[in-house]
């Protein structure tokens, strides 16, 4: 964003015979691995009955197993990064040591117990606060952490602790700008990528309580990441195959500020040592449900149902197979402001999606996997503006994807390998029918089939045990409205100094992508074109390319704290962005000729320590695009050719904070969140009078002679207490107050692609937690 500028049953039992075809033969992978190894004595027996833990410190996931007979353990579906594995057992010192899970392949690692006392103490070096392989900026985000962060709904978490990121900026209806890109974040889950628009206004959000952690990029992404890439989020969900008992989980009630309702389940376990299962299922509804584009609260309820099952077992020691489906509809009112309250306008849309997935992994030896993904997403969008003044309308848009990846990940020596292709069928379609009083009647229907090929290949080396060297290539050949390929090498390394617990990192990439699936057809049809006020909206929408750079450093301060900063720049052509039609959720893909966004970020994450943890990030960033607009459809006023102007959400400075108190017995927990935000840009319209602007809240918000919005400081908070337990059950109590000093703000202000766009008042939330 910028300112200034049904089925046939014929089509299923087709998917059906792909997924087949798929599964009978090599089909990216999923990015979990696993830690394996035995638990001995000193003097080399095998110890039964230990205890084996897996912690991430700075994400606080954590695995845990006990050993068998042989002294063996596994510890499964853990998400990329570095934990501290410990064993301890009765009559024996406890040990622990650092590993790093970057490969499908399993990493060994064997303990040794020795005979003492349980008080002995064991350090933790501050290597395990290190990511000694990355070569690229990335945070690490696990299930307590989301769970417990201050949010009005369960549904808005994820993305919440996504905005605790640097670079990370919010706009309007949960829609996140990373470094100076217009959304484009992929979400990763299970290894199936996740490309269209995942915010309130476009598609179903995931469902935070599906996430068992995940793995934030945004620098040095790796060649086996294709599609929108301002930022990968990589999810690891939740596996029944985690815990020993025959069934686990939790359920919950929320209840808050404008008449929100939220309840969830989530329940999981093993149906034998080797069957694993696991449901997440939630609804909610709100006065609420999108960010409104006056102060008022008017027409503005919706509700969402989400439910995902999943089914994983272990036919052999060498094989892991999951099936994975999902079902999950969302109904939202358009907010009206209140002219348009006042005429009765009712502008409704109805989101649906269903998706079905299928995952095999094969371990061959000790040092090569492969792991092949089928997968089917169908969603479809249905908008109802027929009482819309000036202009009534209606839609009604699907959008597939039908594919499958396969790669195979190899460890041996200095070089841990993977290699992998890509193929996506994308059928589209679209109907859209516009008529006012001051135009003609319009009308659009339109069906294409995209089809995207990739594959890659890439290397982590190790020349040294201080040294590694990431280099990759990709190649993606992407068709629907237009035919484009590209070839994107990634490179990359980092390097240890071990005596002052620093590593230093650099990066390169040559990024590509595709223009935004929602609305393509209509924003490149010729009776679009003729609508467009001028030669923009002639030319098709173009793929989005970038050269992306960056440097930076972590450092452990001692074994309690990691800072870590960076720098980048990314050049680029054919910016992705989108126009919006009035005040409805409808936008049209579009492209501007080039940008450039820069910036320095740092962040410092304080792991627990007496039950103290937190973050502190800081980011100074520009983004500055030049016109003109060189594909889509645009029917505002255009910049002139060589216009430069500042992006909307050209944030010059954002800094995050939290912090977190938790104590084990009782248990009882709180949190302090917030942002600091210097102010977005934008330009007034010709002919503007303030006198006469009908908004004379936002401009209280805003400062007419420097062209941005105000500062602000937003601040949540979130208290909570273990209130029963019995056995393995327990109940919870927990409350959050959002936006606590109840500042008015603006997610964006006059923006020719979006208008203006309130964030929310004051808001309380309080929930009740049963976990069994």
């Amino acid at each position: 964003m910028q300112n200034r500028v049904r089925r046939p049953l014929g089509r299923v039992v087709v998917m059906a015979g792909l997924l087949v075809a798929l599964w009978a033969r090599p089909a990216a992978a999923q990015n979990s691995g696993a830690v394996v190894g035995v638990v001995r004595d000193t003097q080399g027996l095998a110890i039964p009955g230990a205890t084996v833990t897996l912690v991430n410190r700075v994400s606080q996931a954590s695995q845990g197993a006990v050993t068998d007979d042989q002294g063996k353990f596994a510890l499964l579906n853990l998400a990329y990064g570095t934990y501290v594995l410990g064993a301890e057992l009765s009559g024996f010192s406890p040990a622990q040591r650092v590993v790093e899970v970057r490969s499908t392949v399993p990493v060994t690692s064997d303990l040794a117990l020795r005979v003492g006392g349980l008080t002995e103490s064991v350090e933790v070096a501050a290597d395990s606060l290190l990511e000694k392989s990355a070569s690229g900026s990335h945070v690490d985000l696990g299930a307590d952490l989301i769970d417990q962060l201050p949010s009005a709904t369960p549904g808005k978490q994820l993305s919440a602790v996504l905005l605790s990121a640097p670079g990370f900026i919010p706009s309007q209806n949960g829609r996140i700008h990373v470094r100076g890109s217009h959304g484009q974040i992929q979400y990763v889950v299970d290894g199936v990528p996740m490309t269209d628009e995942y915010t309130e206004a476009f598609a179903n959000p995931l469902d935070p309580r599906y996430v068992k952690s995940a793995e934030v990029m945004t620098g040095g992404i790796p060649a086996e990441y294709g599609g929108k890439l301002a930022a990968v989020v990589d999810i690891t969900s939740k596996s029944g195959l985690d815990d020993a008992r025959k069934a686990t989980g939790a359920a919950s009630v929320n209840v808050g500020t404008f008449g929100s309702v939220d309840g969830g389940l989530t329940v999981g376990g093993r149906l034998t040592p080797r069957v694993g299962y696991f449901v997440s299922a939630g609804a909610n509804r709100t006065d609420r449900y999108l960010d409104t584009p006056t102060t008022t609260n008017l027409h503005n309820a919706g509700n969402a149902e989400r439910m995902t099952v999943k089914l994983e077992a272990r036919p052999t020691d060498r094989d892991f197979v999951r099936v994975i489906a999902s079902l999950n509809a969302s109904r939202l009112q358009t907010p009206n402001r209140p002219e348009a309250q006042a005429r009765g306008e009712d502008v409704t849309q109805e989101l649906r999606d269903n998706s079905q997935t299928i995952t095999w992994l094969r371990q061959f030896g000790d040092a090569m996997a492969l792991n092949v993904v089928a997968y089917r997403r169908a969603a479809t969008a249905d908008l109802d503006a027929r009482t819309a003044f000036p202009l009534a309308a209606t839609q009604t848009r699907t959008l597939d994807h039908q594919g499958g990846q396969a790669s195979l990940g190899y460890s041996a020596g200095a070089h841990r390998f993977k290699a992998g292709v890509q193929v996506d069928r994308n059928p589209v379609s679209e109907d859209f029918r516009m008529h006012g009083a001051s135009v003609s009647p319009f009308a659009f229907s339109g069906a294409r089939v995209g089809r995207t090929a990739a594959a890659f290949v890439q290397d982590t080396w190790a020349p040294t045990d201080a040294l590694r060297v990431n280099v990759g290539v990709r190649y993606d050949n992407y068709r629907l409205v237009i035919a484009d390929r590209a070839v994107s090498p990634r490179v990359g390394a980092a390097y240890t100094v071990a005596q002052t617990h620093t590593v230093l990192r650099g990066s390169y990439s040559r990024i590509f992508m595709p223009p935004f699936s929602e609305n393509l057809l209509l924003s490149s049809s010729p009776q679009a074109r003729a609508l467009a006020s001028s030669a923009a909206g002639s030319s098709d929408v173009r793929a989005e390319r970038q050269h992306a750079w960056e440097v930076g450093a972590q450092q452990a301060l001692g074994s309690r704290a990691k800072l870590d900063v960076a720098w980048y720049r990314k050049d680029i052509r054919d910016v992705a962005d989108v126009d919006q039609f009035l005040d409805t959720t409808v936008t049209f893909p579009l492209s501007v000729s080039k940008a450039v966004a820069q910036g320095v970020e740092a962040r410092l994450d304080v792991p627990v320590v007496g039950g103290v943890n937190g973050y502190v990030s800081l980011a100074r960033a520009t983004t500055l695009l030049t016109a003109p607009l060189t594909g889509g459809l645009f029917l505002g006023e255009t910049p002139a050719v060589g216009e430069r102007f500042y992006a909307d959400h050209d944030q010059r400075w954002q800094g995050q904070f939290g912090l977190s108190y938790e104590r084990p017995s009782p248990r009882v927990f709180a949190s302090v969140t917030g942002r600091v935000d210097s102010g977005i840009p934008f330009e007034l319209p010709a002919g503007f009078d303030a006198r006469t602007f009908p908004d004379q809240q936002a401009l209280s918000l805003v400062n007419l002679d420097t062209g941005r919005a105000r500062a602000r400081t937003l601040a949540d908070a979130m208290v909570g207490a273990e209130v029963y337990r019995h056995g393995g059950t327990t109940v919870e109590w927990q409350a959050a107050v959002i936006n606590v000093f109840d500042r008015a703000y603006l997610l964006n202000f006059l923006s020719i692609f979006n208008g203006t766009h309130y964030g929310a008042p004051r808001t309380w939330t309080t929930r009740l937690k049963v976990a069994f």
